[in-house]
């Protein structure tokens, strides 16, 4: 199995080394920092999974990982690898595909200037209000 997604490289990849960030266009390459070769033509039959919260998972077979990342046992943000691959994303990966769009590790996005028009007519009002309650006060 390959990383390479429809012939594009994965987004972003990590060194398994030395952990540094590794940005290349080609299948064949090297860590900048350490030196650890990389081949992405290799094919693997077992997985290794590194969750969000640290826990490794190692040998897992094609299938596992792909029932686990349907099911929602593991998130885009974990990251994959086989023998002779760096870390990459599960999003970046083959495994992309699988992934369920309204799982709970996607992000909501929120139309922050709607909260920002009701938190101004609040205050607005609030405002109003005090300055009639001086006029008020002084009135008397």
């Amino acid at each position: 199995m390959s990383f390479f997604r429809d012939g594009v490289p994965a987004m972003k990849m990590v060194c398994k080394r030395c952990n540094a960030d590794i940005e290349s266009d080609k299948k064949i390459f090297s860590c900048g920092v350490c030196g650890e070769p990389y081949d992405l033509n290799m094919k693997s039959e077992k997985f290794d999974i590194k969750m969000l919260n640290g826990l490794k998972v190692s040998d897992l077979s094609y299938e596992a990982v792909k029932d686990g990342v349907g099911k929602g046992r593991y998130l885009s943000v974990d990251y994959i690898t086989y023998q002779g691959a760096p870390w990459v994303k599960l999003k970046d990966s083959e495994f992309g595909m699988f992934l369920n769009i309204s799982s709970a590790d996607t992000k909501k996005t929120v139309d922050k200037r709607r909260n920002w028009f009701y938190l101004f007519i609040v205050s607005f009002i609030a405002n109003i209000a005090m300055l009639v309650l001086i006029y008020f006060l002084t009135i008397r």
